[in-house]
C-alpha cells in the first residue's frame, strides 16, 4: 500500500512521530513517503497568512496520514491550509493525529481533531482514525506514540 504522511511541525515533534511511523509501516511492507509542510510565514497564526513553499500531491496514493500540532487548541493553520487547497480522491483512507503540549486530549487535542473533521468532511472525507498525542508527560507520551504505532496498522485496508 502507498501511504503518503503530510506532517506540519514547528518544533520537530511531530514530524518525530511520523519518522516512527514511517518506519512501523515500511516494517510491515508499506511503501511511505513524508511530506513535511513548510510554510513561508512559520508564524502565521490565520489560515488566510498561511503560503506554502510547495503543495504534496497526494493524488495515487491509497492512504493519507495527516499529522499536525495544536495551536491555541486548535489544528494548526498551516494544517487547515493544506487539507482547504489539496484534492483528495474519494477513495483515499485518511487517518489523523496531532500533538499538544498538555496531557489530556481534552486540552485542544479533541477540538483539533474535530477541526480535521470538519475541514474532511467538505472534501467529503472522513478520519477513519484520530489519535492524541500528549508531550509534557515523558511516560504517557511514549505510551501514546507506542498506541499509535500498534493501532494505525489494523485500521489500513
Amino acid at each position: 500500500m502507498r501511504i503518503a504522511l503530510v506532517i506540519h511541525s514547528k518544533t520537530g515533534n511531530t514530524l518525530s512521530v511520523a519518522e516512527k511511523a514511517k518506519e512501523s509501516l515500511l516494517k510491515r511492507g508499506h511503501e511511505v513517503t513524508i511530506f513535511p509542510l513548510s510554510p513561508l510565514n512559520p508564524d502565521a497564526s490565520k489560515v488566510s497568512e498561511v503560503k506554502l513553499s510547495s503543495m504534496p500531491e497526494v493524488k495515487g496514493f491509497d492512504a493519507l496520514i495527516l499529522g499536525a500540532p495544536v495551536w491555541g487548541f486548535q489544528l494548526s493553520p498551516v494544517m487547515q491550509y493544506f487539507i482547504n487547497n489539496t484534492v483528495m480522491p474519494p477513495s483515499m483512507a485518511v487517518y489523523v493525529f496531532v500533538t499538544q503540549y498538555f496531557p489530556f486530549a481534552f486540552l485542544g487535542g479533541n477540538n483539533a481533531i474535530r477541526g480535521y473533521e470538519k475541514l474532511l468532511s467538505v472534501k467529503k472525507q472522513k478520519a477513519k482514525k484520530a489519535y492524541v498525542i500528549g508531550w509534557s508527560n515523558q511516560k504517557k507520551r511514549e505510551k501514546s506514540i507506542g498506541f499509535f504505532l500498534t493501532d494505525l496498522p489494523s485500521f489500513l485496508p
